[in-house]
């Protein structure tokens, strides 16, 4: 094409191209003149450009085509500029290309090849130019000094992927680049106060700048680096080791994919062959081995593909990334070039047209496929093109008004809208029953309603949509973290194996985390504890052979916060789901008999808290019911005791520091019933029975309660164990931490107030010698069974309420052991029960329920009234126990999403009313028998 562009055009005109172009004309002498004015009202960015300078569209018109407009080409010289006239020369030079491109594409006059090539070229061009630019300038930068003449690329070399890469470019694309620099090239001299990599680190900003600046005149190319090695954690300029470092041990197989498209564009040449030289053994693998097949086929399983599928339609549609659009040809040739390719070099060609016919002469496809994909990539193409260069933007979807699709049917010079409509989804069709034929993997146990594809860096529509589906309601967290995990960039995920049965199981997550009240905190709860993970080999393959292990951490980690830090920091308790939730406390000792009390400490602690996550998991997997979960606490809790205070005791003893006497350990609260939560403090009194009376000996006591006090609180390498507190021994706080038995019984014989008798009701001993232990529980049994005025008690346990209610507010709607009718007030009217009724019943049971019940079976409540109360407790004590396992210490103003089923499941008496409403029903009755029985206080409920 030697001719001018002008007079290609009209002679095309002569012949009757562009018909439906000239339809849309308003005025013009010729038909070329008429051609001009239809294109400018189809495509305003085009109109634009030609009104704004009519020099520019006559110097358009008498450029040659040959070798793609040279004229019109930025010249190699104009790299000396300074940078802001080369930003507005390479941007005038890219719209005369641009309106050039577009008349001789929409005329009939450049093919698809020519149109893709000449902009090639352009972008060959601009990049150079504009990396001239950016060296130049970092070579001018304060510090910067060279041992002779600078470089002229100080070993930088651009790497263009993509469709610049295959020289497919499109008409608005962006352009995808890798940079990458050697640092014995750069030039520079040992006395440089900024080394290569700040310098190519400055020269890659700089280009960038210059070719994506946003000016009066337009921009060059939008360029997108995020196709570098780890674009998350590395600069904008990669150096070559760095990149061989990063494809050895993390490239994955859409990276691969990717590079097939791969070449050095600009810059320096040597670093670009090393470059390309270094990256082909990773592209093109002669064998590839079991995990980089199965990576490919679970990629292939995550993509939905559907034969006819009734749902495919013009208007809207994607033309790129849509079913049937240009990805799925290029995804269908790429996936079979990576898996023959590395022993057949005939398949390698970066081309989308050429690799499929490649693949027919090989005998991989049909000839007759890989034409109709031919065909229709063709016009996909052609149709993109159109769409972007009506607004000069980088947009691949189809108006879905009729007016918008007559538009681009006229740019196609299609005989009218329907026949474009037609003839387009007959090729997206034909694409999609291709596609869906290749990647046909059924999955009849996982199915997935929609494409789940998180290769690549950007965000694929179909799969964003599918999540959306699928519940969540930020998708576009989920790719961007999903992708991350793929690029290795956690330490879970470092191995290339690692990754490959994690692909495999995204699906399953997905779908599992849809299922629960909120997908999206489900999600981020698994990226944190994946993030926490050490590694992810073991923990990965055990999700791959038990998926149900997989769903009941995904249950746990939404649960709470505590069971994803638990989880990530001990992989081993996901393996303890294995056989179910075993939450039978573990029997003491825990450490080896020659185990030092460092190694004790931290071997109680390490069981104990390993005990702790199992039991709070079956809680939340309702598993175990809240009563079971309480006492499996309480024991190992007595075991914990038992087992450290004996240790203390035997090391006093080699220290010939024991003092001779016994000791005893009596627990009260919910340790004393044995109710222990996850999070319950223990409430200890430690009382001692000397030999023979002296100083010395009561110091011996005070030390060594001390010692095992330490022991049962000190946080170790391991965590924390307890923590303990001993307000309830005589004298409070300001006592002495050991007490002797007389003072305990003159105490409580004597002195102690009503409220102390109320929680000594709740007392066992834990730990002690059998003599000093049946001692106390005598003591207990005399001092609570005898004769109390139940006016006074009832006055004092009214005085106690109130007191607390206002010194210990309730915090929250779910406060329910604070709240009027809440545990507080059951636990006030069982005490008083007890104690105006030990009289003539004996000592009562110490936990509520079980003092309930014999107060109505000796007619002291109603069967009515104690089914108030026992309802009230099962509830209140469900909802504490779970909110301890998963809330932690303080009462949440609302429910995480998934709680209100998950404590349905713990309670046969959980209706579907909201949860609080029930609640407060159950602490209206409770308040009221309160008041029935013991006697008014002030309260609302």
């Amino acid at each position: 094409m030697t001719a001018p562009l002008r007079d290609l055009l009209a002679a095309s005109l002569d012949e009757g191209a562009a018909k439906s172009i000239l339809a849309y004309a308003e005025e013009g002498e010729t038909p070329l003149d008429r051609f001009l004015d239809g294109v400018g009202h189809l495509c305003p960015f085009l109109g634009r450009i030609m009104r704004r300078s009519p020099a520019r569209l006559e110097r358009v018109l008498d450029a040659t085509p040959e070798g793609e407009f040279p004229a019109l080409m930025p010249d190699p010289a104009s790299g000396e500029l300074p940078l802001e006239e080369l930003k507005s020369y390479l941007r005038n030079a890219r719209n005369d290309i641009a309106l050039a491109v577009a008349l001789g594409d929409l005329c009939g006059v450049l093919t698809l090849s020519e149109v893709t090539e000449c902009l090639t070229v352009l972008g060959d061009k601009a990049i150079a130019l504009a990396l001239e630019g950016g060296a130049r300038a970092a070579s001018e930068l304060r510090g910067v000094e060279f041992e002779e003449e600078p470089t002229l690329h100080h070993g930088l070399s651009i790497i263009a992927m993509g469709k610049l890469g295959a020289r497919e470019l499109n008409y608005s694309s962006d352009i995808d680049l890798v940079a990458i620099y050697d640092p014995s090239r750069a030039g520079l001299s040992p006395d440089s106060r900024l080394d290569a990599k700040a310098v190519a680190i400055k020269t890659v900003q700089i280009m960038v700048d210059i070719l994506n600046q946003q000016t009066v005149e337009g921009f060059v190319f939008r360029t997108d680096l995020r196709l570098r090695p780890n674009p998350g954690a590395t600069n904008v300029a990669v150096s070559l080791s760095a990149a061989e470092r990063y494809y050895e041990e993390y490239g994955q197989n859409w990276e691969r994919a990717a590079f097939i498209k791969a070449r050095a564009c600009a810059g320096d040449q040597k670093t670009g062959e090393t470059f390309m030289r270094l990256i082909r053994p990773f592209v093109w693998r002669r064998t590839l081995d079991f995990g980089a097949v199965a990576d490919i086929h679970a990629v292939k399983k995550q993509i939905h593909a559907e034969k006819g599928r009734p749902d495919l339609e013009v208007p809207g549609a994607d033309v790129k990334l849509g079913p049937g659009g240009i990805r799925e040809i290029e995804f269908f040739a790429q996936t079979q070039q990576l898996l023959l390719g590395g022993r057949d070099k005939s398949l390698r060609s970066p081309r989308t047209e050429e690799a499929l016919f490649a693949l027919a002469k090989d005998g991989h496809i049909d000839e007759a496929t890989a034409e109709d994909l031919c065909k229709a990539y063709q016009h996909l193409r052609a149709t993109e093109h159109r769409l972007q260069m009506r607004e000069d933007a980088q947009t691949q979807e189809l108006p879905e008004d009729e007016e918008g699709l007559s538009r681009i049917a006229a740019l196609m010079n299609a005989p009218g809208r329907d026949e474009f409509v037609n003839e387009t989804e007959a090729h997206m069709r034909l694409v999609h029953d291709a596609y869906a034929d290749l990647f046909d993997t059924p999955e009849p146990h996982e199915p997935v309603p929609g494409s789940l594809v998180f290769t690549g860096v950007e965000d694929d529509p179909r799969t964003l949509q599918t999540l959306r589906n699928i519940g969540f309601e930020a998708p576009e967290v989920v790719t961007d973290k999903i992708r991350r995990w793929h690029m290795g960039a956690l330490r879970a995920t470092k191995s290339a194996r690692a990754r490959e049965l994690l692909t495999g199981l995204v699906p399953r997550i997905l779908m599992q985390l849809g299922e629960l009240a909120s997908p999206d905190q489900g999600f981020l709860a698994l990226d944190s504890l994946l993030t926490r993970l050490p590694a992810g080999f073991q923990v990965f393959s055990l999700f791959t052979a038990e998926p149900e292990i997989l769903d009941d951490v995904l249950v746990l980690c939404q649960a709470s916060p505590e069971f994803t830090r638990k989880f990530g920091e001990r992989p081993a308790l996901i393996e303890g789901l294995l056989e179910g939730v075993d939450i039978t406390p573990p029997d003491p000792p825990y450490a080896p008999e020659d185990a030092d009390m460092e190694e004790r400490l931290d071997a109680v602690r390490r069981v104990i808290n390993e005990h702790r996550i199992r039991t709070s998991a079956g809680l939340v997997l309702g598993q175990t019911s809240p009563i079971a979960t309480a006492r499996a606490l309480s024991d190992a809790a007595d075991g914990a005791i038992e087992d450290l205070t004996a240790a203390v005791r035997q090391e006093a003893e080699a220290a010939g520091k024991a003092p001779l006497g016994e000791l005893a350990v009596l627990g009260f609260g919910r340790l004393g019933i044995e109710a222990l939560t996850t999070l319950s403090d223990l409430d200890l009194v430690f009382i001692y029975d000397l030999e023979e009376k002296s100083h010395e000996g009561e110091q011996l006591f005070a030390r060594l309660v001390r010692r095992i006090v330490s022991a049962l609180s000190v946080p170790t390498q391991q965590g924390e164990l307890f923590k303990i507190d001993m307000q309830l021994r005589p004298s409070g706080g300001a006592g002495p931490t050991a007490v002797s038995f007389s003072a305990y019984e003159q105490y409580y014989t004597e002195t102690a107030w009503t409220w102390e008798m109320m929680a000594f009701t709740k007392a066992r001993v834990v730990y002690g010698d059998e003599g000093i232990s049946q001692r106390i529980e005598a003591v207990q049994k005399q001092v609570l069974t005898r004769p109390r005025d139940p006016a006074e008690i009832a006055k004092d346990v009214i005085d106690m309420r109130a007191r607390l209610l206002a010194e210990k507010a309730p915090r929250t709607l779910y406060d329910v052991k604070r709240l009027p009718g809440g545990l507080t007030d059951i636990d006030f009217i069982t005490q008083y029960l007890s104690l105006i009724h030990a009289e003539h019943l004996g000592l009562l049971p110490r936990h509520p329920r079980d003092a309930i019940n014999t107060f109505c079976q000796h007619g002291i409540l109603t069967e009515e009234q104690a089914e108030i109360l026992l309802d009230a407790h099962e509830l209140v004590e469900c909802t504490i126990h779970y909110l301890r396992a998963t809330e932690g210490g303080a009462p949440p103003e609302s429910l995480l999403s998934g709680a209100h089923s998950r404590l349905r499941k713990l309670s046969d008496l959980w209706d579907d009313s909201p949860l609080d409403e029930q609640l407060t029903t159950h602490r209206r009755a409770v308040k009221a028998l309160f008041d029935e029985l013991v006697g008014p206080y002030s309260a609302e409920i």
